[in-house]
This record gives C-alpha cells, sequence and structure tokens, in this order.
C-alpha cells in the first residue's frame, strides 16, 4: 500500500534516480472508465488532468510535481507509464533478473539484425 498511486506521492521520492515521468492515455474518461483522473496539488489550485486516448502528460519527478490519480470506479484504465533519467547505471548495483533478461534478449535481438558484413 506504500506505493498506492491514488495517494497523494511523488515519484522521485520512491525511485530517487526518476527525473521525469509521463503517462500516455489509452482510453477515454466518462467512456471507458469513471475516476481515474490525475492530479496535481498546488497551494494556489489543484490541476485535474482528464484523461483521454492518445494524452500524452509529461511532469517532473521530484517536489513541483506532488500528485495522485483517482481510484477507478467503473470500467478499466488503461495508461502507459513512463519514467526517465540521464544518470548512468550504477555499476556496483546488480540488475534484477527481469531486467537482466530484458537487456538480453534486446542484445541477441540487435545482433541479429545487424546488417554489416560478416569478415571473410
Amino acid at each position: 500500500d506504500h506505493f498506492s498511486y491514488w495517494r497523494p506521492h511523488i515519484d522521485k521520492v520512491s525511485v530517487p534516480e526518476y527525473e521525469h515521468s509521463a503517462l500516455l492515455y489509452l482510453g477515454h474518461h466518462g467512456a471507458d472508465f469513471d475516476g481515474g483522473r490525475l492530479t496535481f496539488f498546488d497551494p494556489d489550485a489543484d490541476a485535474v488532468v482528464l484523461p483521454e486516448a492518445g494524452l500524452l502528460v509529461s511532469f517532473p519527478s521530484g517536489p513541483p510535481s506532488l500528485h495522485a490519480v483517482e481510484r477507478v470506479s467503473r470500467g478499466a484504465r488503461f495508461a502507459l507509464t513512463m519514467w526517465f533519467t540521464t544518470a548512468p547505471p550504477d555499476p556496483s548495483s546488480p540488475l534484477d533478473s527481469a531486467h537482466a533478461a530484458l537487456l538480453e534478449w534486446a542484445s541477441r535481438a540487435a545482433d541479429a539484425e545487424d546488417p554489416s558484413p560478416s569478415p571473410s
């Protein structure tokens, strides 16, 4: 429950490496689901984003972006969530098995598509 999206939070607090956060909405508020609105909390005035398919919302992951997502009350809210960083990976930190497998798969796929001629 610590990482519950419906509680006001700052992404960078959960993962310090996050610099930018983004959501790409895949469904329409009201048609596909109810609830699920994204709210940014500000001392002057809160900002509410109504999800619409194709809408991309990007924001800094740090303290200016205290936000929460309203619980979905009907249907299903689909969104592609993304986080970005410019920090290089820490070579002393081991990768989790899923990340290591994904990197291995990507490396094999890139090698298979390499159009460079093989040495004769």
